[in-house]
C-alpha cells in the first residue's frame, strides 16, 4: 500500500499509535511491555525520520481509496468498503469493519477469512486496546502481543485504525496479514484516511 516509501524507514515492533499520525511525525508512540508496562518514545527517534510523511501519505490515500468515496449506508456499503480495504494490499489477508455499540465491538462486515470474533468488549484484544486507548494499533508479530485474540494460526502481523465521527469513536478498520511485520506507520496514516471515509457508514 505504502509502497517503497514504506520500506524505507525502520519498523516499530508492536505500538499503540496515541491519537493517530495524521499530521505528527513526532506523535508519542507506546510499546507494551511484558506485564503491560509501557515504554514512550516519540517515532522519529524510534522508526528513524519520515520528512516526507504527509506527502506520501497523500499520494497514496489519493488514488488508493478512491472507491471509498459516496458508498451507501448500512451493510451493502461497508461490505464494499471492507473489499476495497483487502484489494488495497497483496499483503492485506483479512479485513473486519466492526461498530461501536455502548462498550461492544459489533462486526458489520468483512473481506476474507470469516471470524468468530463478532462481538469484542472495550479493553479486549487488540481491538478493544484501540479503543480503550483511544490510538491507533500496529502488532508487528502478535504471537507476541498479550493482548491478541487469535483469528487465525495464519496471521502474523495486524493493523487497528479507529473510525471517528465529530470526534467520537464510532467503529475500527481492523486488517490482519500472513506477512510479519506487513505495516508500517505510513500505512497507518493511509488508513485513518480511508476512516474518515468510512465515518458516515456507521
Amino acid at each position: 500500500m505504502a509502497g517503497s516509501m514504506a520500506r524505507h524507514a525502520r519498523r516499530c515492533d508492536s505500538t499503540a499509535l496515541k491519537g493517530g499520525l495524521r499530521g505528527s511525525p513526532a506523535a508519542t508512540v507506546v510499546v507494551p511491555q511484558p506485564g503491560g508496562a509501557g515504554a514512550a518514545s516519540t517515532l522519529p527517534s524510534r522508526c528513524g525520520e519520515r520528512v516526507t510523511w504527509q506527502d506520501g501519505a497523500r499520494q497514496m490515500t489519493d488514488t488508493a481509496w478512491e472507491p471509498l468515496r459516496d458508498l451507501p449506508r448500512g451493510t451493502a456499503g461497508l461490505e464494499r468498503a471492507a473489499r476495497a480495504l483487502r484489494q488495497a494490499s497483496s499483503r492485506h489477508t483479512s479485513v473486519y469493519l466492526y461498530g461501536l455499540e455502548g462498550e461492544t465491538l459489533v462486526l458489520r462486515a468483512f473481506e476474507g477469512r470469516p471470524t468468530d470474533h463478532t462481538r469484542i468488549r472495550v479493553g479486549e484484544g487488540v481491538c478493544g486496546r484501540a479503543v480503550a486507548s483511544g490510538g491507533s494499533q500496529l502488532v508487528a508479530d502478535v504471537a507476541g502481543d498479550p493482548d491478541y485474540i487469535s483469528c487465525s494460526l495464519e496471521t502474523r502481523s495486524e493493523c487497528v485504525v479507529l473510525i471517528r465521527r465529530d470526534g467520537r469513536v464510532v467503529g475500527q478498520i481492523d486488517i490482519d496479514s500472513d506477512v510479519p511485520d506487513a505495516f508500517t506507520p505510513e500505512d497507518v496514516i493511509g488508513l485513518e484516511k480511508a476512516a474518515d471515509l468510512l465515518a458516515p457508514l456507521l
